[in-house]
């Protein structure tokens, strides 16, 4: 899949990362949804009905907009999510019911173009040699005399995903990544479950 560039707003910032682009979808009648992904982009598909359901969750997120107000999905979104994750239209719908969560739960202001100076999904960051892929990564506004805080946001379908040591483990790799990016930067992370809850991560849940 084609990647684009995304920048901070900061004029003094030369920061650059990859992400895919967001979807803004045109008049409800010209909507188009790729209805196969090429074969380089096709995932691999998992055998667990619940990881492919947080796949399709994944990929709704990555096609809504910032701002996203006003913003829903189609049935040619649930339709393009289902083949490609191998869903029936209940389980789409279920992926799409995880995703409204998010997009209006505590989490909504990450989707406010107004509070926030840069926004990207499927964010790239090399690390020790590996390459770290985050689901959506922002940096709200500062002021005068604050600089903004970036945030590392984590989209999970399990609603205690912060209990789960492999996904503390991830996260503390999320962290020490974009510290090297952006040294001595105010560096914030936190889980979205299904349920539309912010589950910040604290740093004393990272240390080994």
């Amino acid at each position: 899949m084609p990647t684009t560039q995304a920048t901070t707003t900061t004029a003094n910032t030369t920061f650059v990362l990859l992400s895919l682009p967001s979807y803004t979808p045109p008049a409800a009648s010209a909507v188009q949804v790729e209805a196969r992904p090429s074969p380089t982009d096709a995932p691999a598909q998992p055998n667990d009905e619940r990881a492919r359901i947080g796949l399709a969750l994944h990929r709704l997120l990555q096609w809504c907009p910032t701002p996203a107000q006003g913003f829903d999905w189609t049935p040619t979104h649930l339709q393009a999510a289902a083949r490609e994750f191998g869903l029936n239209p209940e389980q789409a719908q279920d992926a799409q019911i995880m995703a409204r969560n998010i997009l209006t739960g505590p989490a909504a202001w990450a989707w406010d173009a107004e509070q926030l100076e840069y926004w990207g999904n499927e964010v790239e960051l090399f690390h020790q040699g590996e390459l770290l892929r985050l689901d959506r990564l922002v940096r709200q506004r500062g002021t005068a005399t604050q600089a903004g805080t970036w945030w590392v946001l984590d989209f999970k379908s399990a609603e205690h995903p912060e209990r789960q040591p492999e996904l503390l483990a991830q996260m503390r790799r999320y962290q020490q990544a974009l510290a090297e990016a952006r040294p001595g930067e105010s560096v914030r992370l936190a889980f979205i479950n299904p349920l539309g809850q912010l589950l910040e991560v604290a740093p004393d849940m990272l240390a080994l």
